[in-house]
């Protein structure tokens, strides 16, 4: 989950008393605090799941962002819930399948909202990382391409289309987007995978 704190210091108290309350079974004495200047909305419950996940608290966490879904009430709060879920389950709970269907509802909302506030390139690669990792990986393709175009020097969004383009028998273009992909690790002196190395090798 990307790390926004919570608002305030009066965010914080309200997290702990709801989760205390919860946790003694006082679900009336929870509910008030499950708020933020008397209102439940889709950004409080995203934060206090970013607040929790902080603390590897990943129950809270999905629970926090389940009552966002069901407090979204715009294009931009369904977006922002389902791509924060989508994201726990992907890569804190390591349920690649379960993560989909966030990534799918996230990307509906993609036209509905500013491209400037949210972070495209990062839905596309988080869907195609998904994707691959339940064996979807034809629908991998278009998605990983997306990342692509969203930030063409991106090496990890080109090698993602390699191990898609792998995946399905496709070798050529597997091979030349691993190729591209350790090119731009290079040149971005970043380390490269030692699963990268053998991806390619696969293709010859």
């Amino acid at each position: 989950l990307s790390s926004v704190p919570v608002r305030d210091q009066t965010d914080r108290f309200n997290i702990l008393m709801a989760v205390l309350n919860e946790r003694l079974g006082r679900n009336a004495a929870a509910q008030t605090y499950w708020t933020r200047d008397g209102e439940a909305s889709a950004s409080y419950f995203i934060d206090l799941a970013r607040f929790f996940f902080e603390r590897a608290d990943l129950k809270n966490a999905e629970v926090s962002l389940q009552r966002a879904l069901e407090n979204a009430d715009s294009p931009s709060s369904l977006y922002n819930a389902n791509y924060e879920m989508a994201l726990l389950e992907m890569y804190g709970l390591n349920h690649p399948e379960a993560s989909l269907e966030y990534f799918r509802n996230a990307e509906s909302q993609l036209a509905l909202v500013s491209q400037a506030s949210v972070d495209v390139q990062g839905l596309h690669l988080g869907y195609a990382h998904a994707l691959v990792n339940s064996h979807h990986s034809w629908e991998a393709i278009p998605e990983a391409q997306l990342a692509i175009e969203s930030d063409p020097r991106s090496p990890v969004a080109y090698d993602l289309l390699g191990r898609a383009y792998l995946d399905t028998g496709n070798l050529p273009q597997a091979r030349d987007a691993y190729a591209r992909s350790i090119e731009l690790y290079t040149q971005a002196n970043m380390p490269v995978s030692g699963y990268t190395y053998w991806g390619l090798g696969q293709t010859y």
